[in-house]
């Protein structure tokens, strides 16, 4: 018996319908036919998707902020997120361990979360870190020359 697929293909205000014989490729679980492609041309689909880490989905997250440098509600944050390919379930967790650690700001204004992030922030953050390293290397250089002096001294008193 010779199987047989009902396509519908939709133009600018009419229907038709055309009838596609079904091949061996179209009959394969793994494989399907792309939206849009022709009727014999298919995809093979890989047995697994690639899952983001959590560092890349930070990355994403805080990409959307800084590309637009605007303010956002969770809800939107969330859409466009899911439109960069983040898993929804887990954008509002990745978004809260951004405020947590001073990458994205957020303010309580009326009955709304407000959350925004400008790509300065980080650069600032960046600049304070270093200097207080400075601050830190120098006064290690104090003590360290002070701890010289005090054994110079204790090597001369023997």
């Amino acid at each position: 018996s010779v199987l047989s697929r009902v396509e519908v293909v939709v133009s600018s205000a009419r229907h038709s319908v055309v009838h596609v014989p079904e091949t061996a490729a179209d009959r394969s679980p793994r494989s399907h036919r792309p939206r849009g492609s022709p009727p014999g041309q298919t995809s093979i689909m890989s047995g697994k998707t690639k899952r983001m880490s959590m560092e890349e989905k930070r990355k994403c997250i805080l990409g959307i902020y800084h590309r637009t440098k605007e303010v956002y509600t969770e809800k939107e944050i969330i859409a466009l997120a899911a439109k960069e390919g983040v898993n929804q379930n887990s954008i509002a967790d990745v978004n809260q361990a951004l405020v947590d650690d001073s990458l994205v700001d957020k303010e309580k204004i009326g009955g709304s979360n407000y959350f925004w992030s400008f790509p300065a922030k980080k650069d600032r953050q960046n600049q304070l870190a270093h200097e207080e390293t400075l601050r830190k290397i120098e006064k290690l250089k104090a003590d360290l020359q002070e701890a010289e002096a005090k054994l110079a001294d204790a090597k001369r008193g023997r």
